[in-house]
C-alpha cells in the first residue's frame, strides 16, 4: 500500500493551460484602483499586474508590463484616458481597453475613433458589470485593433 508521502499529485493539463489575463488599472483616484484590484482579485484567471494614476504613467506601464487589458478612467490629470488609449495601442497592438468612467454617454460617443475603448462601464453601475465586460472582452479572440465604425458598447 502506498504511503501519502509516496503519492505524486498530477495536475491535469487543462488546469496548467488556463490563461491568466494580465490587467492594468488606470485611475487618478487611489480608492477606485484599490476597489477594482480587490474585486478583480476574486476573479479566476485575472491578475492585476500594475496600477497607474494617469494616462502618461499608463503608457509607460503598458510598455513595461505588456498587459492583456487596461481598465482606464477618462478624466485624469497629466494625460486623459482618451489621449492615452491610442498611444497604448501603438505600444501594444491588440490591447483591450475597458473605460470605467463617470463621464456622460455623450462625451464617450464624441471621442475620436482612435481614442475609443472596446467597452465602457459607468462608475455608477455595479462592479459586477465591469467584471462581466472585462471577462467577456478578454475571452474574445484577440484581434489587432483598428478604428471601429461605431461607438463602443455602453453599459
Amino acid at each position: 500500500m502506498s504511503r501519502p508521502s509516496d503519492m505524486v499529485i498530477r495536475i491535469p493539463d487543462w488546469v496548467e493551460s488556463q490563461t491568466r489575463h494580465r490587467v492594468l488599472l488606470v485611475d487618478d483616484d487611489a480608492s477606485i484602483r484599490l476597489m477594482l484590484r480587490t474585486k478583480l482579485s476574486f476573479v479566476a484567471n485575472i491578475e492585476v499586474v500594475g496600477e497607474a494614476a494617469n494616462g502618461l504613467e499608463a503608457v509607460a506601464m503598458v510598455h513595461a508590463l505588456s498587459p492583456d487589458a487596461v481598465v482606464v478612467d477618462l478624466n485624469m490629470p497629466v494625460m486623459r484616458g482618451d489621449e492615452a488609449i491610442p498611444l497604448m495601442r501603438t505600444v501594444l497592438p491588440g490591447l483591450r481597453v475597458v473605460m470605467f468612467t463617470g463621464s456622460q454617454r455623450a462625451v464617450i460617443a464624441a471621442l475620436q475613433p482612435a481614442a475609443r475603448p472596446d467597452r465602457v462601464v459607468h462608475k455608477g453601475r455595479p462592479l459586477s458589470e465591469l467584471v462581466h465586460q472585462l471577462v467577456s472582452l478578454l475571452n474574445e479572440a484577440p484581434v489587432s485593433w483598428s478604428m471601429p465604425a461605431l461607438g463602443p458598447p455602453v453599459v
